[in-house]
């Protein structure tokens, strides 16, 4: 089993640098850690390829580390224009989840991914209001309370704020993602068997979430009517 590399303050501490400073730092942690990101993710791959040509059954993740405005990241292959894995280390905190990017970039220059995305986030929208007790039973009780809602780059958002944002208009946003954010002071970041708990923990309970709003993006999202049952929280997702 691979297990992610122990994140300590000196990593944290990288990322209070210029962006070129910080990819040629952080390159060291992130090909340690893209290959555990592949085992962890291997699913993804085979998900994207529904809606595809073409074989896409290989790793989810190649990319180097990039930067932006202190923040070091990566994520999945395909998630400029499609819902996203991804992941990023900041001064404060470690960041792991799903990530909607609309904003403008120039492999897309008709503006295509911004749509497209958008779709994907509404569809994260109709599924969070259609499952209601599911989501809330998220933000307050999974996780171990580390689920923030993260838009255009502001200070995170925790739970009740999560729930608001879904009930009223999600577009119009260049960034939104909702996941684990991490404080740098968690001694679980220095233990790779604790990081990794919280990071599989993180997939199993966001993975539907991320089939759903993947299948949005390209039309393809099928709403059905939720039995709510009083069990766990993905067991309330299903149905």
């Amino acid at each position: 089993m691979t297990l992610p590399p122990a994140i300590s303050g000196k990593h944290f501490n990288m990322t209070d640098a210029d962006a070129d400073t910080i990819k040629v730092q952080m390159t060291p942690l992130f090909s340690k850690l893209v290959p555990y990101l592949n085992e962890l993710l291997n699913k993804v791959p085979k998900k994207r390829f529904l809606y595809h040509e073409g074989d896409l059954s290989g790793m989810a993740f190649n990319n180097k580390p990039r930067s932006y405005d202190g923040d070091c990241y990566t994520y999945n292959e395909g998630g400029m224009d499609e819902v996203q894995w991804n992941i990023g280390i900041n001064p404060k905190r470690l960041r792991f989840g799903l990530g909607f990017h609309m904003d403008y970039h120039p492999a897309f220059r008709d503006g295509s991914n911004i749509a497209k995305v958008t779709k994907g986030l509404k569809t994260l929208k109709d599924l969070v209001r259609r499952n209601r007790s599911a989501f809330e039973h998220l933000v307050t009780n999974g996780l171990n309370g580390l689920l923030r809602l993260e838009v255009d780059f502001d200070e995170p958002r925790p739970g009740s704020d999560i729930v608001r944002f879904f009930e009223g208009n999600v577009e119009g946003h260049s960034w939104v993602s909702l996941g684990v954010h991490i404080p740098r002071v968690m001694e679980c970041l220095k233990d790779q068997k604790s990081l990794d708990s919280i990071l599989t923990e993180t997939r199993d309970e966001l993975w539907d979430y991320y089939s759903k709003a993947l299948a949005g993006c390209y039309d393809e999202y099928k709403p059905k009517p939720v039995v709510i049952r009083r069990s766990s929280h993905l067991d309330l997702l299903k149905g």
